[in-house]
C-alpha cells in the first residue's frame, strides 16, 4: 500500500467491518473480499506464525470432516471458522499504523451510536427506534441490547472498544467502553469487566506468564463455580439452563466424542431445556466445538489458543506498556471461550491482529 492510500482504505475496511456485524451471514462474505483485495500486495510480516496455520489447517479439515460425516450444515462450519481464518489473515500482515488506526476510527463510530442507543434506553427504557428494554429479577439495571437489540451483542461491541482504544493509544476510550461495560444489565458485562481487570493486575504485577495463566486459569473455575453455585436460586435463574447447557454438551461429546454431532441453524427466540437440546446449546464455545465436531478438533483448538497466547507475550515489552495491550485482549478473549462468545464476533478477531500489527512497531502508546 501507499502511504497516501492508506488511512482511506483503513475507513473502507472499518466500514466492511461494520457491515458485517449488521448481516453476519453476508456481511462476513463481502468482508472476506474486502480482505482479499486490500492485503493481496501487502507483505507478510515473517514466518513466525506458521504454527498457528497449521494447528488451524488440521482444526479447520478436522471440522470439515464432522460436518460431511454428520450432514450438517456448511454456514454453520463457515461461522465457526470465519473468526480463526480471519485472525490468522490479519496478523500475517504488515499494516501501516495510518491503515490499523483508520479502521479503528471508523469502527468506532458503531460503537459510539452503541452507546448512544444505550444511555436513550436507560433513561427512557426505550430505544432510539422505540423498542423496549428487558430487566429480569437479577438485573440491577435494564438489559440494553444497544443499536442490535441484544446486551450480548452490546457487550461484544464495548469489548471491541476497549480493543479500538488500546490500538489508537486512548486512555479515554479504553475506560469510556470498559464503563459502558458495566452498565449493560446483563451480569456477562460487569464479569467481563472483572476479568479485564484481573488480567490488568496480573500482567503489571505478576509479569509471568505462567501467573498469569494460574489467574486466568482461577477465572474460568470461579465462574464455573458460581454458575453452579447458584443454579437453584430463583433470582439468578438462568443460571439453571447455563448449567444445563454445560452438561447436555458434556453428554453430547460423550456420546460422539471422535466426529462430534450435528445440530440445526436456527435464531432463537427463548430459551428452554428442550430446545437446548434439540438445538445443541452449550453456552460455552469450548463446549460447542468439542460437541459439534469432536474432541480431535477440540484439541487441536485448544492448541491453537495456547499457540496464540504464546505468540501474544512474544510481543511484550516489560518497559512499556506495550506489555499490556496484546498479553491483556488476547488472554481475556481466551478464557472467555469457556463460557462466552466473544471470539465469535467478526470484529474481534480484526481487531486483535491489527493490535498485534500496531505492536509490532513498538509505537509508543501513551
Amino acid at each position: 500500500m501507499s502511504n497516501s492510500n492508506d488511512r482511506y482504505l483503513g475507513f473502507f475496511f472499518g466500514l466492511l467491518l461494520i457491515f458485517s456485524q449488521i448481516d453476519l451471514q453476508v456481511g462476513m462474505l463481502v468482508f472476506l473480499g474486502g480482505i482479499a483485495l486490500i492485503t493481496y500486495d501487502v507483505k507478510d510480516i515473517n514466518s513466525d506464525s506458521m504454527a498457528l496455520i497449521v494447528i488451524a489447517f488440521f482444526q479447520v479439515s478436522l471440522m470439515f470432516l464432522s460436518t460431511y460425516i454428520n450432514d450438517g450444515e456448511m454456514i454453520l462450519l463457515i461461522k465457526d471458522i470465519a473468526p480463526m481464518i480471519l485472525l490468522l489473515i490479519i496478523i500475517r500482515k504488515n499494516f501501516s499504523s495510518q491503515f490499523v488506526k483508520g479502521v479503528a476510527e471508523v469502527f468506532l463510530i458503531l460503537v459510539f451510536v452503541d452507546m448512544i442507543f444505550n444511555i436513550v434506553a436507560l433513561l427512557f427504557h426505550i430505544d432510539i427506534l422505540g423498542r423496549g428494554v428487558i430487566k429480569r429479577p437479577s438485573d440491577l439495571l435494564p438489559r440494553l441490547g444497544g443499536v442490535f437489540h441484544h446486551p450480548f451483542s452490546s457487550i461484544n461491541l464495548m469489548f471491541s472498544g476497549v480493543i479500538c482504544g488500546f490500538i489508537l493509544r486512548s486512555r479515554w476510550i479504553i475506560l469510556l467502553s470498559m464503563f459502558f461495560l458495566l452498565i449493560t444489565g446483563s451480569l456477562r458485562g460487569p464479569l467481563l469487566l472483572c476479568l479485564i481487570m484481573s488480567m490488568i493486575v496480573a500482567i503489571n504485577f505478576l509479569k509471568h506468564k505462567f501467573f498469569i495463566v494460574v489467574v486466568g486459569a482461577s477465572f474460568i473455575v470461579f465462574v464455573i463455580l458460581i454458575t453452579y453455585f447458584f443454579q437453584g436460586d430463583s433470582i439468578y435463574s438462568a443460571n439453571s439452563l447455563r448449567v444445563f447447557s454445560w452438561n447436555n454438551a458434556l453428554f453430547n461429546i460423550i456420546n460422539s466424542p471422535i466426529i462430534g454431532q450435528s445440530f440445526n441453524n436456527v435464531e432463537l427466540t427463548a430459551m428452554s431445556q428442550d430446545i437446548i437440546v434439540e438445538n445443541g446449546i452449550s453456552e460455552s464455545s469450548i463446549l460447542k466445538l468439542g460437541a459439534q465436531y469432536g474432541l480431535v478438533a477440540l484439541f487441536f483448538h485448544i492448541l491453537f489458543l495456547y499457540q496464540l497466547q504464546k505468540k501474544s507475550f512474544s510481543f511484550a515489552d516489560e518497559s512499556s506498556f506495550l506489555y499490556l495491550s496484546v498479553p491483556l485482549i488476547v488472554t481475556v478473549v481466551i478464557v472467555d471461550r469457556f463460557y462466552g462468545n466473544l471470539f465469535n464476533s467478526s470484529a474481534i478477531p480484526v481487531l486483535i491482529g491489527l493490535l498485534i500489527s500496531r505492536t509490532i512497531r513498538k509505537d509508543t502508546i501513551f
